[in-house]
């Protein structure tokens, strides 16, 4: 098959490619003809409700996303990728990891698309990543942040074993949005479990 590139920013590479896989998802690097997928979930208000209160994102947020994730995989190999569901192939949120502002510490990330919520895709996505940093990066402690009012996503974090940190701002963590007010949640690496149950996955 032919792999295509989201933009002149992901050029072919010798690089593997980002993959992670869990029982029952696959996380990995974006390509174009993911674009519809990606902007039906950024354009869904209810999904946009703790990110931008409930605005669908621009064409140019759009792009600027898929900038940034490009730029990720060219300098880090890793970025905020692509959530497929392996049962049907299809695209069905976004998981991965990213630097978190200026900290030099690494954020795991999850979106999953509405009409699969409730079916602990992203517990899993989040575990799959929480591995990929500890056992493939060799980082010490990994971090999540979300809008404080979002207890899905807080109950996400809390089930994966991460610790409240504290309630912080996009200013003081060195964001691009210094404005946002979120929690903070960690994990250090002596907390991570190297194995983990299936029923943990449930």
């Amino acid at each position: 098959a032919v792999r295509h590139n989201l933009s002149p920013a992901m050029p072919n590479t010798t690089k593997p490619s980002f993959s992670i896989e869990t029982p029952r998802l696959v996380i990995r690097e974006w390509t174009l003809p993911d674009r519809p997928a990606f902007t039906a979930l950024a354009t869904d208000p209810e999904m946009m409700r703790y990110m931008t209160d409930g605005r669908p994102w621009s064409e140019v947020e759009i792009d600027a996303y898929f900038d940034r994730q490009a730029d990720g995989i060219n300098r880090f190999g890793f970025c905020m990728g692509a959530l497929v569901e392996r049962s049907s192939g299809l695209v069905v949120g976004l998981s991965g990891l990213q630097y978190l502002g200026t900290t030099g510490e690494l954020e795991v990330g999850y979106w999953v698309a509405r009409h699969l919520w409730g079916r602990g895709y992203a517990s899993e996505a989040a575990r799959g990543i929480l591995d990929y940093g500890f056992e493939r990066l060799g980082r010490e402690r990994m971090l999540a942040i979300t809008h404080a009012e979002n207890r899905a996503s807080r109950r996400v974090m809390e089930k994966l074993g991460m610790s409240f940190l504290k309630a912080t701002t996009g200013q003081e963590l060195g964001h691009r949005f210094p404005e946002i007010e979120v929690v903070l949640y960690g994990i250090e690496r002596a907390e991570w479990p190297t194995e983990t149950s299936p029923s943990a996955l449930a």
